[in-house]
């Protein structure tokens, strides 16, 4: 099997459909409301959130509830910004909306497991405010072969309800402060959970070179879950 070597010293098959980069890597994006994760997935991983594509180049594929949400909305031509009027003005769209909410977490939930099943590279973009849900899927990540990760982005209370504030899907200040609680306060277990591949970065650094190169390195290094190996030993990859 022929192979070549990339710049940062990775090898792949000549197949990238076949064996692409990112395989049996699984990226966890964390941080309360208005923490900038979608910039990271943007700036850092080149992944972009919003459109017709979800996939980056390097072989990863964001899963955001939020996202296809949102892109449940455009489609039934429904502004993101109008929805605290709806809510309090137009109860049967409102209970409409709120079957659109339940089906973007399905869809997005579907769309997780077809990625899974390929082993191909995976990014879950959320806030971190329910710790039991991502241990779970982290642990189902992990039984099937992957090298998990968390990128925790921490931001100030002040600055999440400002950003909130300036987003066309406002969420009502109690619910961000809620959720930015419960996030930070998971901090500390989401450090013991993911261990050496967990970190955190402050709001507005995710430009930073270090933090690109961090991403790089995971993205690259070799598979380290032995049960990712043995995948890829059985179909010839390594």
């Amino acid at each position: 099997m022929k192979l070549r070597v990339l710049s940062f010293g990775r090898y792949l098959t000549e197949d990238p459909q076949k064996y692409p980069l990112g395989m049996f890597k699984c990226f966890f994006l964390a941080g309360g409301p208005g923490a900038g994760k979608s910039s990271l997935a943007l700036d850092v991983m080149a992944i972009a959130t919003h459109g017709e594509t979800s996939f980056s180049q390097y072989g990863l594929n964001l899963t955001s509830s939020d996202v296809e949400y949102e892109r449940l909305l455009h489609d039934k031509h429904v502004n993101p910004r109008d929805l605290e009027w709806i809510e309090h003005n137009n109860p049967a769209l409102w209970h409409e909306l709120g079957i659109l909410r339940h089906k973007a977490k399905d869809d997005t939930n579907r769309k997780r497991n077809e990625i899974l099943s390929r082993r191909a590279g995976i990014v879950y973009d959320g806030t971190g405010e329910d710790y039991e849900e991502k241990e779970a899927q982290r642990a189902y990540a992990d039984s099937i072969g992957y090298d998990t990760f968390m990128i925790f982005v921490t931001t100030p209370l002040e600055l999440s309800l400002a950003r909130n504030a300036d987003r066309e899907r406002k969420l009502p200040e109690n619910v961000v402060m809620e959720i930015w609680e419960n996030a930070e306060a998971n901090r500390p277990k989401f450090a013991q959970l993911f261990g050496k591949h967990y970190i955190e970065i402050p709001y507005g650094n995710t430009l930073v070179s270090g933090i690109k190169r961090y991403f790089i390195d995971r993205i690259t290094e070799p598979v380290e879950n032995p049960i990712g190996l043995a995948y890829l030993e059985q179909v010839a990859i390594l």
